[in-house]
Protein backbone atom coordinates (compact mmCIF):
# COMPACT_ATOMS: atom_id res chain seq x y z
CA UNK A 1 0.00 0.00 0.00
CA UNK A 2 1.12 3.82 -1.02
CA UNK A 3 1.92 5.81 1.83
CA UNK A 4 -0.82 8.60 0.95
CA UNK A 5 -3.76 5.45 0.01
CA UNK A 6 -5.11 5.76 3.82
CA UNK A 7 -4.77 9.33 4.06
CA UNK A 8 -6.55 9.74 1.26
CA UNK A 9 -9.35 6.91 1.79
CA UNK A 10 -10.03 8.79 5.24
CA UNK A 11 -10.30 12.01 3.35
CA UNK A 12 -13.12 10.91 0.94
CA UNK A 13 -15.05 8.01 2.81
CA UNK A 14 -17.32 10.55 4.62
CA UNK A 15 -18.68 11.65 1.09
CA UNK A 16 -18.53 8.19 -0.66
CA UNK A 17 -18.25 4.71 -0.74
CA UNK A 18 -15.45 3.05 -0.72
CA UNK A 19 -14.91 -0.74 -2.40
CA UNK A 20 -11.86 -2.33 -3.02
CA UNK A 21 -12.11 -3.83 -6.53
CA UNK A 22 -9.00 -6.16 -6.89
CA UNK A 23 -7.38 -9.02 -9.18
CA UNK A 24 -5.45 -10.00 -6.77
CA UNK A 25 -6.58 -13.41 -4.42
CA UNK A 26 -8.16 -12.64 -0.99
CA UNK A 27 -4.61 -13.43 0.80
CA UNK A 28 -3.05 -11.04 -1.24
CA UNK A 29 -5.07 -8.29 -0.22
CA UNK A 30 -5.55 -9.27 3.21
CA UNK A 31 -3.47 -6.62 5.05
CA UNK A 32 -5.50 -4.16 2.89
CA UNK A 33 -8.26 -5.31 4.60
CA UNK A 34 -7.06 -5.03 8.00
CA UNK A 35 -6.18 -1.61 7.41
CA UNK A 36 -9.18 -0.32 5.65
CA UNK A 37 -12.51 -0.12 6.46
CA UNK A 38 -14.52 -0.84 2.88
CA UNK A 39 -17.90 -0.64 2.66
CA UNK A 40 -17.73 -3.26 -0.11
CA UNK A 41 -14.68 -5.66 -1.44
CA UNK A 42 -15.16 -7.45 -5.06
CA UNK A 43 -11.62 -10.17 -5.27
CA UNK A 44 -11.37 -11.88 -8.54
CA UNK A 45 -10.65 -15.39 -6.63
CA UNK A 46 -14.08 -14.71 -5.10
CA UNK A 47 -16.04 -13.33 -8.66
CA UNK A 48 -14.02 -15.82 -10.53
CA UNK A 49 -13.21 -13.30 -13.20
CA UNK A 50 -10.73 -10.19 -13.57
CA UNK A 51 -11.10 -6.67 -14.22
CA UNK A 52 -9.66 -7.01 -17.65
CA UNK A 53 -11.75 -9.61 -18.95
CA UNK A 54 -13.99 -9.81 -21.83
CA UNK A 55 -17.05 -11.20 -20.15
CA UNK A 56 -17.13 -7.93 -17.86
CA UNK A 57 -18.22 -10.28 -15.05
CA UNK A 58 -16.69 -7.82 -12.27
CA UNK A 59 -17.73 -4.37 -13.20
CA UNK A 60 -21.12 -5.91 -13.98
CA UNK A 61 -21.23 -6.88 -10.39
CA UNK A 62 -19.90 -4.18 -8.95
CA UNK A 63 -22.91 -2.46 -10.33
CA UNK A 64 -25.14 -4.79 -9.18
CA UNK A 65 -24.35 -5.14 -5.93
CA UNK A 66 -23.85 -1.39 -4.93
CA UNK A 67 -27.31 -1.17 -6.67
CA UNK A 68 -26.10 2.04 -8.91
CA UNK A 69 -25.61 3.24 -12.44
CA UNK A 70 -22.32 3.69 -14.65
CA UNK A 71 -22.28 7.04 -14.21
CA UNK A 72 -22.74 6.89 -10.67
CA UNK A 73 -19.35 5.95 -9.66
CA UNK A 74 -15.36 5.91 -10.48
CA UNK A 75 -12.85 3.34 -10.56
CA UNK A 76 -9.41 4.53 -9.60
CA UNK A 77 -6.62 2.55 -10.74
CA UNK A 78 -2.94 2.06 -11.78
CA UNK A 79 -3.62 -0.80 -14.75
CA UNK A 80 -4.42 -1.13 -18.03
CA UNK A 81 -7.23 -3.89 -17.01
CA UNK A 82 -8.65 -1.40 -14.52
CA UNK A 83 -8.47 1.72 -17.00
CA UNK A 84 -9.90 -0.83 -19.70
CA UNK A 85 -12.63 -2.94 -17.58
CA UNK A 86 -13.97 0.20 -16.15
CA UNK A 87 -14.64 2.05 -19.71
CA UNK A 88 -16.28 -0.81 -21.27
CA UNK A 89 -18.87 -1.04 -18.88
CA UNK A 90 -19.06 2.88 -18.91
CA UNK A 91 -17.96 4.07 -15.14
CA UNK A 92 -15.61 7.20 -15.44
CA UNK A 93 -11.84 6.08 -14.48
CA UNK A 94 -9.10 7.43 -12.86
CA UNK A 95 -5.39 6.30 -13.51
CA UNK A 96 -2.74 7.01 -11.24
CA UNK A 97 0.23 5.96 -12.87
CA UNK A 98 3.00 6.08 -10.03
CA UNK A 99 5.59 3.94 -12.06
CA UNK A 100 5.56 5.83 -15.59
CA UNK A 101 4.04 3.05 -17.54
CA UNK A 102 3.16 2.98 -20.90
CA UNK A 103 -0.85 3.59 -21.81
CA UNK A 104 -2.10 0.37 -23.20
CA UNK A 105 -5.30 1.45 -23.78
CA UNK A 106 -7.33 3.50 -26.08
CA UNK A 107 -9.91 5.51 -23.55
CA UNK A 108 -8.63 8.18 -22.20
CA UNK A 109 -8.86 7.92 -18.11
Amino acid sequence: MYNDTIDFIERVKSKYKICLVSDADKEMVESHIEAITFDQIFISEEIESYKGNPDDKMFKKVLKKLNVNADEIMHIGDSSSDIYGSDINGIDTCWINRHQYKKQFDTIP
